[in-house]
């Protein structure tokens, strides 16, 4: 097949985030198979227009918003007789492919965004996006078959946006498992990791917030946060105001080498976000046998298997004292961590691309 991907980042953009990981690992898993993939995404600074990478064409072309007006056009005039099907990656605002193309297709959603407009864009334009997901996403893909990446995205999907059970299909995030071997050891002191993009909703401040509470008990404990976003500098501004920036180690953007040696140099691996479609980042923590710790959040709470592979919980006093109870007791910390090495060995990329590729040649 010919398999043509509308996304808003590929997997070079500076801030790509899991979403850009599920789609690249599964296309050049594709492409591995004898498909054809082209990738169509925005410009970033210093990218390439055409760029193959792991043998999946990345084609680029304008911005973070003007690409939604750009598509369309460029699939008519340039990309529609090389296409079979089409994947529409809904990321808040989705490419609205069923309007411009009548070849089978499907559209991807990690989670549903409604809230997390108001959170990261001004209030004024909030409405906008909020508007067009609300209820575009209904009207223009009614016909449309849809895949969700955990059963939190999926009901999420039907009480707030009103799709159709029978249209969704479940398929989760992968890892790659042989990846995560390291002989990496454990730092020395007690050592909490965040990894993933420094947005707003992602609650890194509530973080640091919780962090300095923890130092009251385990004064040596250090917090690493690695990936980069558009609130790096306030979170480090944050860490130094409160007091507590010696503590505090930002990596900034890391390799997958350095992502690696970080999950399983660490103790505990902690994700404060308001929510997310499954959680990667949690199973890859869980990969080098570190449990994880959140909030009880859609996609969070099911990628977590509470008091098994890490803990759940409700509010910031809960998770205080969840991470002083993980830093200071290693039986149970190694307990855990056994639990979610069996846990992530439910979920590969390889199984990830064969259910999507199933869905799609179904549909051709």
């Amino acid at each position: 097949m010919k398999i043509l991907i509308f996304n808003w980042k590929d997997i070079k953009h500076p801030y790509a985030g899991g979403a850009e990981v599920n789609i690249h690992e599964q296309a050049k898993r594709w492409v591995k198979d004898r498909h054809e993939v082209i990738q169509f995404s925005p410009k970033f600074k210093n990218s390439k227009d055409k760029e193959l990478v792991d043998g999946v064409n990345i084609i680029r072309a304008g911005g973070r918003f003007s690409i939604y007006l750009i598509a369309p056009f460029y699939y008519l005039f340039k990309l529609r007789k090389e296409t079979d099907v089409i994947i529409d990656i809904e990321n808040g605002i989705p490419f609205f492919s069923p309007l411009f193309s009548r070849k089978p297709k499907i559209c991807i959603m990690h989670h549903v965004h409604q809230n997390v407009f108001f959170k990261e864009l001004p209030f004024f334009i909030a409405w906008f996006p909020y508007l067009l997901e609300r209820y575009g996403v209904r009207i223009v893909y009614r016909h449309t078959n849809f895949v969700a990446v955990s059963k939190t995205t999926k009901e999420e999907m039907e009480n707030l946006l009103g799709i159709e059970s029978k249209n969704i299909q479940i398929v989760y995030n992968g890892i790659n498992h042989n990846e995560f071997i390291t002989d990496v050891t454990k730092t020395e002191y007690p050592s909490i990791l965040y990894f993933g993009r420094l947005m707003k909703y992602k609650r890194i401040d509530l973080l640091i917030e919780i962090f300095k509470e923890v130092l009251k008990k385990i004064p040596n404990a250090k917090l690493h946060i690695a990936g980069s976003g558009i609130v790096e500098n306030e979170l480090k501004s944050y860490s130094c105001n409160i007091g507590i920036a010696e503590n505090v180690i930002f990596h900034g953007f890391v390799d997958e080498n350095k992502k690696k040696d970080l999950l399983k140099s660490s103790w505990v691996f902690v994700n404060p976000s308001s929510m997310e479609g499954w959680g990667v980042t949690v199973i890859e923590a869980n990969a080098v046998s570190v449990p994880s710790i959140s909030f009880n959040v859609p996609g969070l709470r099911e990628a977590i298997r509470n008091n098994e592979t890490g803990f759940i919980v409700n509010n910031k006093k809960e998770m205080i004292n969840k991470l002083i109870l993980l830093l200071t007791n290693k039986n149970l910390r190694e307990k855990l961590g056994r639990n979610a090495l069996l846990w992530s060995r439910k979920f590969s990329w390889d199984e990830t691309a064969r259910k999507t590729l199933e869905i799609l040649k179904k549909l051709k």
